[in-house]
C-alpha cells in the first residue's frame, strides 16, 4: 500500500526530482505523473520528457534553444525526437490499469495542446501544474480553453 501524499507535496517531490534526474531534453526537463484525488496516492510512475524508449539518439544540441523567432518565442521543430512527459505517463501501461475518474494529471509545466487533447481523451478529472512552458500565451490559452470546454479542472500548485 502506498503512503498518502498531498498534491502540494507531490509537486514539490517532482520539482526536486527534476534537479536530480539527468534529463535528456536540452530545453527543459518536465516531470508528470497521475495522482488519485479520491485516495491521495500516485497511481503511475513519474515520467520525464525525452526520446522514445532510448531508440532515438539524444540530441547533441537543441534547435529550439538556438533558433528563436524575432518575437523571442520558441520555434516549433518538427524533427524533435522528444516525447512529452504528460504523453509518456498517459500512454504508460500502468495508466490503463486505473480508473481515470479520480485521476489528476500532475505535471511540472502546463501541457501543450497535443498533451491536453490526450489528457482529455484519457478522461482525467483535472490537470495540476506548477509553471507555464510557453512563451506564447495564445497557444497556452488554446490548451486551457480546450480543458474548460471538456470540463477538466485546471489547478495551479
Amino acid at each position: 500500500m502506498r503512503d498518502r501524499i498531498t498534491l502540494k507535496k507531490l509537486m514539490h517531490h517532482m520539482l526536486d526530482s527534476i534537479d536530480a534526474v539527468n534529463g535528456s531534453c536540452l530545453k527543459r526537463v518536465v516531470a508528470a505523473t497521475l495522482w488519485d484525488s479520491g485516495i491521495g496516492v500516485t497511481t503511475g510512475q513519474v515520467c520525464y520528457n525525452g526520446p522514445t524508449l532510448s531508440r532515438l539518439p539524444i540530441c547533441r544540441y537543441c534547435k529550439r534553444v538556438f533558433q528563436a523567432s524575432d518575437e523571442g518565442r520558441s520555434i516549433m521543430i518538427v524533427d524533435c525526437p522528444s516525447v512529452h512527459a504528460e504523453t509518456r505517463v498517459l500512454i504508460h501501461p500502468a495508466a490503463f490499469q486505473v480508473d481515470m475518474n479520480h485521476q489528476i494529471l500532475v505535471t511540472t509545466l502546463f501541457p501543450c495542446r497535443d498533451c491536453m487533447v490526450l489528457a482529455i481523451e484519457r478522461g482525467v478529472e483535472a490537470i495540476a501544474f506548477h509553471d507555464t512552458y510557453y512563451s506564447d500565451p495564445e497557444e497556452e490559452a488554446k490548451a486551457g480553453e480546450m480543458a474548460l470546454q471538456a470540463g477538466v479542472k485546471i489547478l495551479l500548485v
